[in-house]
């Protein structure tokens, strides 16, 4: 199959950088191998804190749509629902049942693009952070432009805090609503080139997708806001990326 091959063409770039994925952290992670990404779930949190993917260029278009389901297997690591997340009438912001890792990242490959459509990759999102317009959904289509000029490696961190003033589906879905996210997008070198990163922390409310960049931060913020150290060879992470590094460009694959 063209994906199998792309897969493993791709395991071998990233492979031959030294960029081998790390084992969970705490012994209450539960690492999961899914077609086409890993997550790291947090029994206690009946969610996941971390998620990590790698893509090439992208050939696929599937664009079946999917409802959301309940991992059997981790039952006891994911939210006890799959149905919309309906805030109080006292509440403000609407919240989507927000992809960790994107299914449109994944649409050259049924399997994966299913899967991704667990809850154990699901979390209450701001709505308009999500959607077209917010920051959020930028770095998403970002994202689908880079992986025309190389490799990527995705890593994602749910930041779940401790402000409780959000927590309006602990009732229904047994879950908290994430603070924050952080995103680091990782480039190997190529050809001689030194390895590129970008990266942000989004608090879990709405930033207009135009003041995305305001929200850059260097690499090595990430690694403590994950507590984890990445292997990204030639990428300095104390400073945050150089925008002419990385095209503004979105809509590549809608």
């Amino acid at each position: 199959m063209v994906t199998a091959q792309r897969r493993g063409l791709l395991l071998a770039i990233f492979m031959g950088a030294g960029l081998h994925a790390p084992t969970a952290g705490a012994a209450d992670l539960v690492r999961v191998d899914y077609p086409g990404f890993t997550l790291w779930l947090d029994c206690a949190q009946r969610g996941a804190v971390l998620a990590r993917y790698q893509l090439a260029l992208d050939t696929g278009n599937i664009d079946t749509k999917h409802g959301f389901r309940l991992d059997e297997d981790h039952r006891d690591c994911q939210q006890a629902s799959t149905s919309t997340y309906r805030r109080p009438k006292d509440a403000g912001d609407k919240y989507d049942r927000g992809h960790i890792v994107p299914a449109n990242h994944l649409d050259d490959d049924e399997e994966a693009y299913r899967a991704s459509y667990f809850m154990t990759n699901v979390v209450p999102q701001h709505r308009k952070l999500n959607r077209k317009g917010g920051a959020w959904r930028k770095t998403e289509d970002l994202i689908e432009c880079w992986r025309e000029e190389g490799p990527l490696e995705i890593w994602i961190g749910v930041l779940w805090g401790t402000d409780e003033a959000n927590d309006h589906f602990v009732r229904s879905h047994g879950i908290a609503t994430p603070d924050a996210f952080v995103k680091l997008v990782y480039r190997p070198g190529l050809d001689g080139e030194e390895g590129k990163a970008i990266a942000w922390r989004l608090s879990n409310r709405f930033i207009p997708d135009e003041t995305l960049m305001e929200e850059s931060v260097a690499p090595g913020k990430v690694e403590k806001e994950i507590g984890r150290v990445l292997n990204l060879p030639g990428v300095d992470k104390t400073r945050k990326a150089n925008p002419a590094d990385w095209r503004d460009a979105t809509n590549c694959d809608p």
